[in-house]
């Protein structure tokens, strides 16, 4: 057998070129988009320890809450609050949203209509279910080439109500699960400062540091101790 034989001579057409060129910056703008996606999730943790800090700072400060467990319930009930009131706007629309469903549903008895599939007639569509657009290597299915387009954005007057409806539930899944994250980034915020606030430390303490020192150099009697004595006497 000969040695060149053991290697494999890989040839690639410029379609499979392009797909891979197309695949690779796709998996690029993915990356990127999830880089952005944690940024913004570590803002707006951030920005949300900052608002309960804001709201529970007096109680601290003039000794309100004088422990871990006081201020961790009173801090709850803040955030709470916080998120009861951020959550109206998201319900507001979800309820908006449904009931112009239920009206336009029980005038024209559309109850499963595909608001979401319509909807979609805003976008470009491509042929996913057709399986020569894929190949198994390794019992792996892979997208060999990159599917034809079936379908380029379109207005369509017969879709309105889809055009109106799926927006609004976008907005309100997409709104409220701002508000939860907001309220987990509150609710962690609280759990550390619980920690932080009270915490008695002695890294770095030094107990003769403490007293100072007498002219002959010797540590000065601890004031407690000097205070007892006198009492006993």
């Amino acid at each position: 057998m000969s040695f060149t034989n053991i290697f494999v001579e890989i040839s690639m057409s410029e379609n499979d070129k392009r797909l891979l060129l197309l695949l690779l910056i796709v998996a690029i703008l993915l990356l990127l988009v999830l880089c952005l996606i944690g940024m913004l999730i570590r803002y707006t943790m951030a920005q949300q320890a900052k608002r309960i800090d804001f709201f529970v700072a007096d109680a601290v400060r003039y000794r309100v809450v004088g422990d871990p467990s006081h201020f961790k319930n009173y801090a709850t009930r803040v955030n709470h609050r916080l998120f009861y009131r951020q959550a109206i706007a998201p319900w507001v629309i979800a309820f908006v949203s449904l009931l112009t469903y239920i009206i336009y549903a029980a005038i024209t008895d559309e109850w499963g209509r595909n608001y979401w599939g319509e909807f979609g007639s805003l976008f470009y569509q491509w042929d996913w279910g057709d399986p020569d657009n894929f190949t198994t290597v390794f019992n792996i299915t892979l997208l060999a080439k990159w599917p034809n387009t079936i379908s380029t954005p379109s207005w369509h007057n017969e879709y309105w109500i889809s055009y109106i409806l799926v927006p609004l539930w976008l907005t309100a899944i997409i709104y409220y699960l701002v508000v939860v994250q907001a309220f987990l980034s509150r609710s962690l915020a609280i759990s550390k400062r619980a920690k932080t606030i009270y915490d008695k430390k002695l890294d770095g303490y030094n107990y003769y540091d403490s007293l100072g020192t007498a002219p002959n150099g010797m540590p000065n009697p601890d004031p407690a101790s000097v205070k007892t004595d006198n009492a006993k006497k």
